[in-house]
């Protein structure tokens, strides 16, 4: 967490230039609510706020979480609460939404979050749970209907673990977890160490190792059934296998 502390957080895309911005704009449009929420993180955060998730992103997740008919969604990796309260919009009214964070990085995230959660009027779905991604998994009580794994990548092969041997994805739930094309890293990850002077650079390449052995992972486990898709940085949908 040091490097990523002392570097801003700017991923280059998968996508020839464009292709995003286009899948974008044919994308129904996120709420202005939300609209509102991400011009403030960038605002207010600008060197970090590459880390929110896309707009079209939150459209999907919020179509999983109706698909699902979830009433219960644990996401790890809360930042300034745009992805727990674009999800939090499609829970029934009796719903909840339990979102990880441990703020480590930057508490003015923190402040974003809390703020926007007392505001919105589906702030009361929220409950932020301020903790390390692995502990808060271990305390969580399931199941949830949708779990959305979007904390630090080399904690996410420890917490699929805890999610599966705790069983807090209910038998017909949907995992999603983030970034698991890495940028294009996954095809060739660079050797980390200190050969990267950039702080950015050498996390990017010693997280791409962690990405790489997690996809490995799940693609080998007999428990789940798992597709990858080419969504934004990646983004794998798992279900238990029936």
């Amino acid at each position: 967490m040091d490097i990523l502390s002392a570097a801003p957080f700017a991923k280059p895309s998968v996508f020839r230039p464009g292709i995003e911005e286009y899948a974008e704009r044919h994308t129904t449009p996120t709420h202005p609510e939300l609209d509102a929420l991400a011009a403030r993180t960038r605002e207010v955060c600008p060197e970090f706020s590459g880390m929110m998730t896309s707009p079209a992103q939150i459209t999907f997740l919020g179509m999983l979480a109706s698909m699902v008919r979830a009433e219960r969604i644990l996401e790890a990796g809360t930042f300034t609460g745009y992805s727990a309260l674009g999800m939090a919009r499609v829970l029934p009214d009796y719903g909840e939404l339990v979102t990880v964070d441990d703020y480590s990085v930057d508490d003015r995230a923190r402040q974003l979050a809390l703020d926007a959660f007392a505001a919105s009027p589906y702030g009361g779905r929220v409950r932020l749970v301020e903790a390390d991604a692995i502990a808060a998994l271990n305390s969580e009580t399931g199941p949830f209907d949708l779990i959305f794994l979007d904390a630090n990548k080399p904690c996410h092969r420890a917490c699929y673990e805890i999610i599966m041997s705790r069983n807090l994805l209910a038998p017909n739930g949907v995992l999603v977890i983030d970034n698991t094309l890495w940028c294009g890293l996954v095809l060739d990850p660079p050797v980390p160490g200190s050969a990267h002077t950039d702080p950015m650079e050498r996390l990017m390449a010693a997280w791409a190792h962690d990405v790489v052995a997690l996809n490995a992972h799940i693609a080998g486990d007999p428990r789940v059934t798992n597709a990858l898709l080419t969504v934004r940085d990646g983004m794998s949908l798992i279900r238990h296998a029936h």
